[in-house]
């Protein structure tokens, strides 16, 4: 199969001919017979026997002997191609400047930054890691002779929960590779025999459950213990094989802990609130924003007293994805009034028990077990309430 140029590029680099004779036919079906195409043919309406048609350069210089021997006349009337463009302006000075000053400007482009490209990241962010390297004069239009690689790397290994890291400078982008820390956080690295913190009890009540893993229990199942009181020491005893105490070690002690105790529970919601009634009157202003500060073009309007603001941000981002450190966005303002309402009964009923639940489902998901809860809500007054207390199983930990 015969390979030309792209289809996308063919009405962009082209010759055009003016293709007379009277073996016109006889002309195109030697060329269909050798593969070479012809697009955008057109009939001159003329008095001539005549075409206009393009074609590829290097189906151009195939057709000399069909020319010949289909005694055709080629008339060339444009050359669309570069070579061509560079040849034919040879001797005007101001394309020589150009490209001269063209070959000036992307040079001294490739002396700064452009992008920064991070790789490895999942616990940190590509905006967290932006903020942080820039302290290292690592960010778009900075010179590339500014920045330490070694020394990045090496504040990254010290600063961030990370195993390995490596900085390097390609072009004008600026690659950051990490292997993030996934087996501990670095605070919870502590050797067995490190200085230990004791577990001390949060609240007043009475153990249900302890299992020890690590550490000296100081109490035990059905034992009463009252907020602050040592459950779990840091220091263990190392005896010989006749029991007798040597010496103590610190530990970074471990246990699973439950203290069965009672939680007070007092909300309390006003009958009078107030809410936000949106008006028609909207505006919008154009943000530019970049390192430097922020631009903001706002139409001339009335002024308003109560809105809120919604704003729409987007990284001006070029050919090649090079971050430009622009940013465009535009600010909406949505003008509001302040309307008083009243809820009644069933509402604030409702909303109590709702917050109630919300309150159950946040202790829940810290590992606290609810055993009962005993509220009581009250709906007489210009206010809402609902107390009482829960009765729960609550986790102890260092």
């Amino acid at each position: 199969m015969k390979l030309g140029i792209k289809d996308g590029l063919k009405h962009i680099f082209y010759i055009e001919l003016e293709i007379s004779g009277d073996g016109i036919n006889t002309f195109f079906n030697m060329c269909r017979k050798k593969d070479i195409i012809f697009f955008d043919v057109q009939h001159i309406k003329t008095g001539n026997n005549a075409v206009r048609a393009r074609i590829a350069r290097n189906d151009f210089f195939m057709i000399k002997n069909l020319v010949k021997a289909a005694r055709v006349h080629i008339k060339v009337i444009k050359k669309a191609y570069p070579r061509y463009y560079i040849f034919r302006y040879r001797q005007h000075y101001s394309f020589a400047y150009g490209v001269l000053i063209a070959f000036v400007i992307i040079k001294l482009l490739g002396m700064f930054v452009w992008k920064v490209n991070f790789n490895g990241n999942y616990v940190y962010t590509d905006e967290y890691l932006k903020s942080y390297i820039k302290d290292m004069k690592v960010y778009n239009g900075n010179m590339l002779k500014n920045i330490d690689c070694a020394y990045i790397e090496e504040c990254i290994r010290n600063d961030l929960d990370v195993t390995w890291a490596s900085v390097e400078i390609k072009g004008s982008m600026v690659n950051v590779y990490i292997k993030e820390n996934y087996s501990m956080n670095k605070e919870a690295v502590k050797s067995v025999y490190s200085d230990g913190e004791d577990i001390v009890s949060s609240c007043q009540g009475v153990v249900k459950k302890i299992i020890t893993r690590s550490g000296t229990p100081l109490v035990a199942c059905g034992d009463e213990v009252q907020e602050g009181q040592v459950l779990v020491s840091g220091r263990v005893a190392v005896t010989d094989d006749s029991g007798t105490e040597l010496y103590q070690v610190d530990v970074c002690p471990d246990a699973d802990i439950l203290v069965h105790t009672v939680i007070a529970y007092d909300d309390i919601l006003e009958r009078e609130y107030g809410y936000r009634q949106y008006t028609k009157r909207r505006y919008s202003s154009l943000i530019i924003e970049n390192n430097s500060g922020l631009i903001k073009l706002t139409k001339p309007h009335r002024r308003i007293e109560q809105y809120d603001i919604i704003t729409q941000k987007y990284p001006l981002i070029v050919a090649g994805g090079i971050d430009t450190g622009i940013v465009i966005g535009v600010e909406n303002r949505k003008e509001y009034k302040v309307m008083n309402d009243r809820y009644n009964d069933v509402q604030l009923e409702d909303i109590l028990n709702e917050r109630l639940q919300m309150y159950i489902s946040h202790m829940e998901q810290k590992g606290v077990q609810i055993m009962d809860c005993r509220v009581n809500i009250d709906t007489t007054d210009d206010r809402g309430s609902c107390t009482g207390e829960l009765e729960v199983l609550l986790p102890v930990t260092n």
